[in-house]
């Protein structure tokens, strides 16, 4: 019988294959691909869209099949304002505990990111800023704040992924990059810390709600 971790990483794999099969291209899976990619019944199946569907992640339309959900404004901002508190105390603890092994792989991550950006690699781009965020809050030891996290960044990469954002392709923010937040970690200092990541979210927020409303005008 499968644990209750291995149910919540079975819906996140589902999630995340949905979001990967039906972003950005209006296209949609259904049931039976779904039942033949994971080896599991169509009742199993049921209770895990069930709960993606409740949770406002996919939708189903009539005759064509099951896609990951758009998002609106306000739950675009909403994330945001989430992610504002919750990393803010993550990067705080963050640099408590910060090893130089913690530091080796968020630098890791922010040349993947610089990288991708220069080479126009969206989902890689997208894909190394959500590693950097997660491994801060990974980094805090705070599990709760790292599970609602997890949740948020699947959600905001659904939102990125299908709206073309392309993250720091704007502007970047001027003190708080990726560079700034990892000196601080290394440094141990929790007040930068906490300030820097705190700028960049509310950088971030401000960079995908541009887009959206350049979208809804195009």
């Amino acid at each position: 019988m499968a644990s209750v971790a291995e149910k919540r990483q079975q819906i996140i794999d589902i999630w995340e294959w949905i979001l990967e099969k039906t972003i950005p291209e209006e296209s949609f899976t259904n049931e039976y691909e779904l039942c033949e990619q994971f080896a599991i019944s169509r009742t199993q199946l049921r209770d895990i869209l069930k709960e993606l569907e409740v949770r406002g992640i996919i939708e189903r339309r009539q005759r064509k099949g099951i896609r990951i959900r758009e998002l609106s404004d306000k739950e675009i901002s909403d994330i945001f304002e989430v992610r504002e508190a919750l990393e803010s105390i993550a990067a705080r603890n963050a640099a408590i505990r910060a090893t130089a092994r913690d530091i080796r792989l968020l630098r890791k991550y922010s040349n993947t990111f610089d990288r991708s950006m220069e080479k126009g690699e969206t989902k890689m781009e997208i894909e190394a800023e959500i590693a950097f965020h997660q491994k801060i809050v990974d980094m805090s030891g705070n599990i709760a704040v790292q599970r609602v996290i997890k949740q948020l960044m699947l959600i905001e990469k659904v939102f990125k992924m299908g709206k073309g954002v392309r993250p720091g392709i704007t502007h970047e923010p001027e003190r708080a990059t990726h560079d700034a937040i990892i000196s601080a970690l290394e440094n141990h200092d929790s007040d930068k810390a906490e300030e820097l990541v705190r700028e960049h979210i509310l950088w971030s927020r401000g960079e995908a709600l541009d887009v959206e409303e350049e979208n809804s005008q195009d």
